[in-house]
């Protein structure tokens, strides 16, 4: 009960007597624990997780996302341990009364959201990396395992530096700290300042681990840096556009893990999977928006599936490709810039971009940005492309319909309520005698509720598109959606593959051949003959990505066959 009625425009300060209780879990404020075997005894330490709403546990606050502000954290310790926190240690004074004990206290925070707080009490060794980057980098583990920590202490500032200058925006704290928790239930968390990780994804050995354990650490190093700017500098308004933080982070940690190591091709590779996992998960009757409403805390935790991460790299990866580099860059500064140390929707990212998208004339004036994402956010799924091509006219017609399929792998086109959908589509494409697999940007846009028709492909010349010419939509797999051919074209298609020059046609392009046509194929849209002579050719095929797209489809095939007489007729 306050004394007096509070006047307004008036600033008052809150002061509160609280007591919060370490809790169980691995939520909130809670106690963590490792063996050290040199000891042969258990080791506790304190840490948090609070994302994504976990703060108002440990200590009163507005825990929503909007709700920005400064926060002046003071922890008390034995001496024995290191305290850390977001920022750094200011100074560190005695506690009367009880010896050995410290008070830590840390700089004031930047403005930011209550769930990226993180603090944490423990006996870990610091590992500082070796960088001429300006900010202090230093990773933290159990002294046991601080040497596995290296390869994630060396990749850390160079990522951070090359976002700074992809972003044009420097890095705004004065340290980063990564922090490796025996216990945590999430891979990492973007903690500004504070990056925790289970400790599998922070530790590489390289006398044990394996490649794919390093691209796996440099992945997940990768996406947690790149919520420093967004997540961190620019926060999501509220949780149905978390796809803004999650998205954007792991369609960025693949450009990261490009620059630190070329030979992985990790932009192509991690760039297929994210489409392939978004074309399968997708096309169920039970999926969902990438933004949808939520609003009770118990909902907020569904909203990290492979919807937000998967889905919303892929459509910005689109975005990326349609606009253009230099204008996807100027548009994400912007998009930066004006809202740093804020909050932001989709709606403010959408103008950022059309701003920069119809100055630098990458785009039409009659469209917008928000205009054709709004397609992609705010309905589930993903469109079917139906190609007619007219080979004495030398043109084509396409169309679009929802691609969905129920769990028997059938098609539902009877219920217009499910399958009807619509959106608009950049369409890229190539021709056999160009076979030009580096123009990504959209030549035709495939407007709502529209069919395009008698769409040129090439004047007749020696480069035209001749009747015996193949043609493949969707270059370098720009867009989330199958195309489904007549069936003149695909044997065309064919034919290139089974020849000696099938790498004329793009390596992610024969994945995407491979996974439409087996995936057609199982929901009645193509027949199986197509999609089995095309695959012939694997037999060839020393890259991994077109492997990958047809060992997907072919367990499938086989859980279902082993379970008939036909069983032998598959076997080799």
């Amino acid at each position: 009960m306050l004394c007096k009625v509070l006047e307004p425009r008036q600033n008052y300060v809150l002061y509160i007597q609280f007591f919060a209780p370490f809790v169980g879990g691995m939520s909130g404020y809670y106690v963590s624990s490792y063996k050290d075997q040199k000891r042969n005894e258990t080791r506790y330490l304190s840490v948090t997780q609070f994302e994504p709403a976990y703060a108002r546990t440990a200590f009163p606050c507005f825990d929503e996302p909007a709700f920005k502000a400064t926060f002046n954290i003071t922890l008390g310790h034995h001496r024995k341990y290191v305290a850390l926190s977001n920022m750094p240690v200011t100074k560190k004074i005695s506690i009367s009364g009880r010896k050995n004990w410290l008070w830590t206290i840390f700089e004031q925070t930047l403005p930011m959201s209550s769930y990226l707080v993180c603090y944490s009490v423990n006996d870990f060794a610091g590992l500082k990396s070796q960088s001429t980057f300006s900010v202090d980098f230093t990773t933290w583990a159990p002294a046991s395992a601080i040497a596995q920590c290296k390869y994630a202490a060396h990749i850390g500032p160079r990522l951070l530096d090359y976002y700074e200058r992809i972003f044009e925006i420097d890095y705004p704290l004065p340290k980063v700290d990564q922090l490796a928790v025996p216990d945590f239930s999430a891979g990492a968390m973007e903690n500004w300042g504070l990056i925790t990780y289970r400790e599998a994804a922070l530790f590489y050995a390289p006398e044990a681990s394996s490649e794919v354990d390093k691209q796996r650490v440099a992945n997940i190093i990768a996406h947690e840096l790149a919520h420093q700017w967004f997540g961190n500098l620019v926060t999501m308004k509220w949780w149905n556009d978390l796809w803004l933080n999650e998205g954007f982070a792991t369609y960025v940690a693949t450009l990261g893990m490009q620059e630190l190591c070329k030979k992985w091709h990790a932009y192509a590779e991690e760039s297929l999977e994210n489409m392939m996992v978004v074309l399968n998960s997708d096309a169920y009757h039970t999926t969902r928006a990438i933004s949808q409403s939520v609003s009770r805390a118990s909902q907020f935790a569904e909203q990290f599936d492979p919807i937000t991460y998967r889905k919303g790299a892929v459509i910005i990866r689109m975005m990326h490709m349609f606009t253009g580099d230099m204008t996807f860059r100027k548009g994400l500064n912007c998009y930066l810039k004006r809202h740093a140390y804020g909050n932001a929707d989709q709606n403010d990212l959408w103008r950022s971009l059309s701003e920069a998208a119809h100055k630098f004339g990458s785009m039409p004036r009659y469209l917008d940005v928000q205009r054709v994402m709004d397609t992609w956010t705010l309905q589930a799924g993903y469109p079917l492309i139906t190609v007619h091509r007219d080979y004495v006219r030398n043109t084509m017609s396409i169309n679009q319909r929802r691609f969905l399929i129920d769990g028997l792998g059938k098609t539902m086109e009877k219920d217009n309520s499910i399958s009807k959908g619509c959106w608009f589509v950049p369409i890229s494409f190539t021709l056999a005698r160009r076979a030009n697999f580096t123009a990504t940007e959209p030549r035709v846009w495939l407007q709502c509720d529209s069919q395009v028709n008698d769409i040129p492909l090439e004047a007749r010349s020696p480069l035209g598109a001749e009747a015996d010419q193949w043609l493949i939509l969707n270059v370098q797999l720009t867009a989330p959606f199958r195309v489904n051919y007549d069936t003149v074209n695909w044997r065309l298609i064919i034919k290139t593959l089974h020849g000696g020059d099938f790498r004329r046609i793009h390596t992610m392009n024969r994945a995407q051949l491979i996974n439409d046509a087996l995936a057609l194929s199982w929901n009645g849209h193509l027949c199986y003959k197509i999609a089995l002579d095309l695959l012939r050719y694997i037999k060839q095929e020393h890259a991994y990505m077109p492997w990958r797209a047809a060992l997907d489809h072919l367990e499938t095939i086989y859980r279902i066959i082993k379970q008939t007489a036909d069983f032998t007729l598959f076997q080799p």
